[in-house]
């Protein structure tokens, strides 16, 4: 008898366990998955900068990107829209600023395993400096 009752007692330890797993899934499966707001503030931050226009998409871009660190599409999207932020930017402290910004941003692409001929070609053309007037195209 009590080896059975031990027994019993396992079982139900084990369908506890089970239900805190299939739990714990569900709450990383929903945490993980896209919320619709984001998927709107996505499509309009990717057609603002389709349009050129930066300075409308940054902070977009900052909110999805703080949302999804590791997502690689917005990151690419938000160093893109430092640069074009950059390149309008007529204060030479705060251009500086901006570049060295988006050159960390490229270096953390890169570090994430991003491969791309994007990242590897802002990386080779952004100064370590910042200094935007070094920034050539080649």
């Amino acid at each position: 008898m009590p080896a059975e009752s031990a027994f019993a007692s396992l079982r139900s330890s084990f369908r506890i366990f089970i239900a805190f797993l299939v739990l714990l899934g569900t709450v990383r499966a929903r945490a993980a998955a896209p919320r619709s707001d984001d998927a709107k503030l996505r499509n309009r931050a990717i057609e603002l900068c389709q349009q050129s226009n930066f300075a409308a998409a940054l902070p977009l871009l900052e909110k999805l990107a703080k949302a999804h660190p590791f997502d690689v599409s917005i990151l690419e999207r938000l160093g893109g829209a430092l640069m074009g932020t950059a390149a309008t930017t007529g204060d030479p402290v705060a251009k500086k600023r901006i570049v060295s910004r988006a050159r960390r941003l490229f270096l953390h692409l890169k570090e994430l395993g991003d491969k791309s001929e994007y990242v590897t070609t802002m990386l080779e053309r952004l100064p370590e400096s910042g200094e935007a007037s070094s920034f050539a195209p080649r």
